[in-house]
């Protein structure tokens, strides 16, 4: 699993580096032409509702013709299942992100990216700080029991 961490650049520079970072880990997972959408995941953490929602509509617009399927995870929301089976890109809250870390999943995880650093403060540093350290210890054990 990569981890791209982003501060404060001009916006669209900032959303075309992901961007870039996201297309990367699709391609790695083209055979043939085809994209093998079931072998991965992509989860994207932005500080605040309004900026996942804005990244979703970037995200979906852009990846369209790809049939990438991007989706909002946030508050009290839940997706199935079948919804979250069918999502390569999940753009979450780290809070939501971690309620949602889910040892199921976590081995599908091929990047984190976690936007607008910097936006975070006083309590939720520490927050973020451990839960970076737990996702990348599920992924390290998830990695070895294969």
């Amino acid at each position: 699993m990569k981890i791209c961490w982003s501060v404060r650049p001009q916006a669209q520079v900032k959303t075309n580096v992901a961007m870039l970072t996201l297309m990367h880990t699709i391609r790695t997972h083209l055979e043939n032409g085809i994209i093998n959408r079931e072998q991965f995941k992509i989860v994207y953490i932005a500080p605040m509702k309004a900026f996942v929602a804005e990244m979703v509509t970037i995200f979906s617009k852009r990846l369209k013709k790809l049939n990438i399927v991007v989706r909002e995870l946030i508050g009290d929301m839940q997706l199935t299942k079948t919804e979250m089976s069918g999502t390569q890109i999940l753009v979450t809250t780290p809070e939501k992100w971690d309620v949602e870390l889910v040892t199921s999943l976590i081995s599908l995880v091929k990047l984190l990216t976690i936007d607008e650093v910097h936006l975070l403060h006083g309590e939720r540093i520490p927050a973020v700080e451990a839960l970076l350290a737990r996702t990348l210890r599920l992924v390290q054990s998830s990695q070895s029991m294969r």
